[in-house]
């Protein structure tokens, strides 16, 4: 299946960790995308990597491979080289890493987020990027991602934007039974359940506990009725740029209940810690133990999930007080074999990198996706993959 979009000219484009559970679904997404000439799909499994290479390069007009290469070596640049763009799909930490190779290597970037820290980190890269003539984007997946451009749409309904508030919420049936599911990089998960998150309010960042300050939300059905937490999140450290305005900006997401509760106690006997601790003669990280343990969990193969992208602004509309609601609802996609979850994150950054190598971004430089994607060509691409959104206002 052909995926509709702009018009490339022998786009060249790597998928750094494109062999994870969200770097393959940008690589599907790029591979059936017309003007892409190659997809190389760069795993520290070469073999890893080759084998879904070949998969994704089913019924696809693009040239697809497979390369092993270590995001930690100086030879990253060297894999990057011959690119146009590349998409870091890795544990976020080493987001900063791959940038900085593209900038040796030439090549644009995007990435899927930096959970608030490792995303500030990036977007200090803007002025070496500008230098280069080379553009990135920084946390450009579903949430972070489609939320920030949710949020540009949203308030264009208000004259001032006093308050955003991101939630996030997703039903998996498929998670029943499995031991520890795993739907994105475990690292990333962890971090989420143990590191203190951010909120924004009145003009400064402010400390949450992990899972902090829990808000019931009403999600559609078959979402319904949740608890949301406060996680660390990229949208917290970006947004408040962009509505100078806003007094406020929180985030939080709602898990399936079973998995709250499995990750919570894996945070609370220590083994999200990342500190060294002596096991009989070894000194080991819990985390490094728990993750390689990870690798050979079995883990749902349904694609049924449903998630639900919401963004609610508050503020003033012709002096009154309003709030607006934008809000994508996103469904799996059968025919491909691909969750929501992994269509929502792994599809836009394969979009915005298409419209970098298209000169419809702002660049040069390093941005947030509300600094530099013209959100309604971005939507317009995501409706062509079947995600759409829509607006309320009260």
């Amino acid at each position: 299946m052909d995926i509709p979009a702009n018009t490339l000219a022998a786009m060249r484009a790597i998928v750094v960790g494109g062999a994870g559970a969200m770097g393959r679904v940008a690589a599907w997404d790029l591979a059936r995308s017309p003007g892409v000439e190659q997809v190389t799909i760069a795993d520290l499994d070469g073999d890893r990597a080759a084998a879904v290479a070949e998969r994704m390069g089913r019924g696809s007009a693009a040239s697809v491979r497979g390369v092993a290469a270590d995001v930690g070596s100086d030879g990253l640049a060297g894999v990057l080289g011959g690119h146009d763009v590349c998409i870091a799909s890795v544990a976020y930490r080493l987001n900063p890493l791959i940038a900085s190779a593209c900038l040796d290597a030439g090549c644009h970037y995007v990435d899927l987020g930096g959970l608030f820290h490792v995303a500030l980190r990036t977007l200090e890269l803007g002025p070496r990027f500008d230098r280069a003539g080379l553009t990135g984007v920084t946390c450009m997946g579903g949430s972070p991602g489609i939320t920030n451009l949710l949020a540009v749409v949203g308030a264009r309904a208000l004259d001032r934007v006093h308050a955003v508030h991101v939630r996030l919420g997703s039903s998996d049936p498929s998670i029943e039974g499995v031991p520890l599911p795993i739907p994105y990089s475990l690292e990333t998960l962890l971090d989420e359940f143990s590191l203190p998150a951010q909120a924004y309010r009145n003009g400064g960042f402010a400390e949450v506990p992990a899972l902090g300050e829990p808000e019931v939300v009403r999600f559609p059905p078959p979402i319904g009725r949740r608890t949301a937490y406060t996680t660390l999140h990229s949208e917290v450290a970006t947004l408040p740029h962009a509505f100078p305005d806003a007094r406020e900006v929180t985030f939080k997401i709602a898990f399936e209940p079973g998995f709250v509760e499995k990750f919570t106690l894996l945070a609370a006997i220590g083994l999200a810690s990342g500190e060294p601790i002596v096991a009989g003669r070894q000194v080991v990280r819990p985390r490094d133990v728990l993750i390689a343990l990870g690798r050979g969990l079995p883990q749902p193969e349904g694609v049924e999930d449903i998630e639900c992208l919401r963004v609610v602004l508050e503020g003033e509309r012709a002096g009154k007080s309003a709030t607006v609601t934008a809000e994508a609802l996103v469904r799996p996609n059968h025919e491909a074999g691909i969750g929501a979850g992994g269509l929502d994150t792994g599809v836009p950054p394969s979009i915005v990198a298409q419209m970098i190598v298209a000169g419809e971004v702002r660049g040069p430089g390093m941005f947030a996706p509300e600094e530099a994607v013209d959100p309604d060509r971005f939507f317009a691409r995501l409706a062509e993959r079947g995600m759409t959104y829509r607006v309320r206002t009260a």
